[in-house]
């Protein structure tokens, strides 16, 4: 369910410093193919042995060992995996010949889940969410969904809040369960709830859910699914509630809860 940047057609999909297309090479005993593996955070994230399917359904080596003449030993990673361990867009410049790790604030973000954006006038949002939205390992789901054969459930936040401000929260998630993200606007301001994944590897980019309007005197709730194999870098949730352009003090109760997988 990842979302990141997509080499272009055409572009070697591992992008490991030629050594995939170079003869000379491959034709030694100075290259070696899956002799090692990937560990991220204690987890392994690529066995010994093991390919990686690339983009065009290519089975290509997880890593290459290259050894030189001294009889040294250096290995080489995809740089596509290498980018999806750590929540980094990946993407190919052919203006400057470039594999681009990363996104600035120049580039245009190439995910958009739904319409709607923080700060967005509050009158012209909807009050209900789009159901089935993605963002990362994230997908939004109905109130009420918890996990089947579920766990414990554990709060991550309870508060009543007074601000003129707004308030802003980040959740880290655990992975296979559910998040439930619950606001009464207690106020006489309308308020706008934003949802979002940021991205690890970029300035300020995010994923974002769409913006949800919360009446005065109602209550939101949204719950948002974790997908079994988010990482530690990409299972972070952030919301943010506002009132927009509009001021005065915003009078919330906010609760934030999730639903834990059984553990075995």
């Amino acid at each position: 369910m990842k979302k990141h940047g997509q080499f272009f057609s055409g572009m070697a999909a591992m992008a490991l410093l030629g050594l995939l297309t170079t003869g000379a090479l491959a034709a030694t005993d100075q290259v070696a193919f899956n002799q090692a593996g990937i560990r991220m955070f204690g987890n392994a994230e690529v066995q010994v042995g093991e390919n990686i399917v690339a983009p065009n359904g290519q089975e290509v080596p997880g890593v290459i060992t290259y050894t030189d003449a001294s009889g040294n030993t250096t290995n080489y990673l995809s740089v596509r995996k290498v980018a999806e361990l750590f929540d980094a867009p990946v993407s190919w410049d052919s203006a400057t010949n470039s594999v681009v790790l990363g996104r600035s604030t120049s580039q245009k973000s190439d995910v958009q889940v739904t319409t709607g954006s923080e700060g967005d006038g509050a009158a012209q949002l909807p009050t209900t969410p789009k159901i089935g939205a993605v963002a990362g390992p994230f997908t939004e789901v109905a109130p009420g969904t918890t996990v089947a054969g579920s766990g414990a459930m554990v709060w991550l936040n309870r508060a009543s809040i007074q601000s003129d401000t707004g308030i802003r929260q980040r959740f880290s998630c655990v992975p296979g369960g559910v998040v439930e993200l619950s606001v009464t606007n207690n106020g006489t301001t309308d308020q706008t709830m934003n949802v979002y994944r940021p991205i690890t590897v970029s300035e300020g980019g995010m994923e974002t859910f769409q913006s949800i309007r919360i009446p005065a005197g109602k209550t939101l709730t949204r719950s948002f699914q974790v997908s079994a194999d988010a990482t530690a870098l990409t299972r972070v949730l952030e919301m943010n509630v506002d009132s927009g352009a509009v001021p005065g003090i915003s009078d919330l109760v906010i609760t934030a809860k999730e639903h834990l997988p059984k553990t075995k």
